[in-house]
């Protein structure tokens, strides 16, 4: 793979700043990151003051580019892989919407055989998050009705059988029957278990963080709205010590919100997500896809002709730009969209990213001031853009 000195570059690792600093990677291993160094080498890459950070990792995203996770096809993964990357996300979790079991089997087949097979220059699969079939009905959004179901072991165990650790995260509705015996089979296996499209009331969602629930899917979208005196999952979420992860197009959640959202969560565990559908990437428009019609329009899409959203039209690039233009500091932006979700489902220890230091893997990518990605590097090996 050879090497690669990034230089002169504001350093965002994300915790730590460095004003005028380098990240050296080393056969897709990054082994030093820190203030400019004096001497100069033959691989050595002045970057000219822009930023440079983590590769972002979206742990919830359902499509891109024109490529839909629910195709159930290695194809699609694939080419939403190569557009991820372009975008400056170097790892992902493909994310499903509510379906039968068979279907979650075939999904998560076609997902080991992206990652046995995976193209040099694409973004890395990190798992399946199977966002439902066990959620509320009264807050199932885009989910086809048909689809969900209470959780029942059997079928678990079946799906952990036949999924092996291709399994990264589930969410679930904690008030419906079984839930919690689900929660506590799907954590022992070393499953992240989210709490989201849910109408819970508060003291349900605690039970189910006690149970080992550890994060909340998509912040104030598909929850029982807070309330002063039954505060929900909402009110659970942000006095926890669970993750939290928050939609960053600035329609799902409004700017005021997100910035509520931070002041109470903290930088540590706000996790920004996509929640990305098929048309990110793609003109405005009406669209088809998981047997609804949707319109996209200002970085949202919609169900055709409701008031209901069907997930977004941007990507993560583009949230974590909104949260530094709200308010939000710059380490702290960049921070929500790479290390806080890497270690939210283990990935910093596992795959190792997220983060700039030593023995890292080389997923770094290269921003402009407003952070708009100027190149991704993935493995070490640039794949977009140019330096």
């Amino acid at each position: 793979m050879g090497s690669l000195t990034l230089r002169h570059a504001v350093v965002i690792a994300p915790r730590e700043v460095i004003p005028d600093g380098f990240v050296r990677i080393v056969d897709g291993v990054i082994i030093d990151v820190g203030p400019e160094p004096t001497e100069q080498g033959p691989d050595d890459i002045n970057v000219r003051g822009r930023l440079v950070s983590p590769g972002l990792v979206d742990v919830h995203i359902h499509g891109a580019g024109g490529y839909d996770v629910m195709s159930l096809t290695s194809r699609d993964l694939e080419g939403m892989a190569r557009f991820l990357a372009c975008r400056g996300v170097t790892s992902f979790v493909p994310t499903t919407v509510s379906l039968p079991p068979e279907d979650i089997k075939r999904a998560c087949r076609a997902l080991a055989s992206f990652m046995k097979s995976r193209s040099r220059g694409t973004a890395r699969a990190l798992g399946i998050h199977l966002e439902g079939p066990y959620i509320s009905p009264l807050r199932r959004g885009a989910h086809l009705a048909e689809n969900l179901r209470t959780p029942k072991l059997e079928e678990l165990r079946g799906l952990l059988a036949a999924c092996g650790d291709v399994i990264r995260e589930v969410t679930i509705a904690p008030e419906l029957p079984g839930a919690m015996d689900a929660v506590r089979l799907l954590s022992s296996s070393g499953v992240t278990v989210q709490l989201g499209h849910t109408d819970a009331t508060f003291s349900q969602a605690m039970e189910a963080l006690r149970a080992g629930a550890t994060k909340f899917t998509h912040l104030f979208d598909a929850m029982r709205p807070f309330h002063h005196r039954e505060p929900g999952a909402v009110g659970a979420a942000l006095l926890s010590d669970a993750y939290v992860e928050l939609i960053g197009d600035l329609i799902h959640v409004s700017p005021e919100a997100v910035l509520l959202a931070y002041r109470v969560i903290g930088p540590r565990r706000l996790v920004l997500v996509s929640d990305a559908t098929p048309a990110a990437g793609l003109p405005e428009g009406e669209y088809s896809f998981w047997g609804i019609d949707v319109v996209s329009k200002g970085g949202a899409v919609w169900i055709r002709g409701s008031g209901t959203l069907a997930g977004s039209a941007s990507t993560l690039e583009i949230g974590m730009a909104n949260l530094y233009r709200v308010g939000i500091n710059l380490s702290d932006a960049v921070g929500a969209a790479t290390q806080n979700p890497a270690i939210s489902i283990g990935a910093h220890v596992r795959e190792r990213v997220g983060e700039l230091r030593a023995n890292m893997r080389g997923d770094v990518i290269v921003l402009d001031k407003e952070l708009k990605v100027v190149a991704s590097i993935v493995d070490g090996e640039v794949t977009c853009g140019s330096l």
